[in-house]
């Protein structure tokens, strides 16, 4: 991994970890529905965090082999 994906990777993790605090600042104002919507784009966030995980990976092993 290089600097910039290391990078991006640190700013992801922070964004999760705001979502996540906010989920559970809104736990104890906010209704249910509400935060199992935050929940859910939590959830899906983190699917995606999953995704360009696994492609930088790829990425990092086609820049490698050539």
């Amino acid at each position: 991994m290089n600097v910039g994906n290391v990078n991006v990777f640190v700013g992801i993790q922070l964004l999760l970890l705001a979502f996540w605090w906010l989920i559970g600042q809104r736990k104890s104002k906010g209704t249910k529905v509400e935060l199992e919507q935050l929940q859910e784009r939590f959830n899906n966030l983190h699917a995606k965090l999953k995704q360009t995980r696994l492609e930088s990976k790829n990425l990092a092993r086609e820049n490698q082999k050539k």
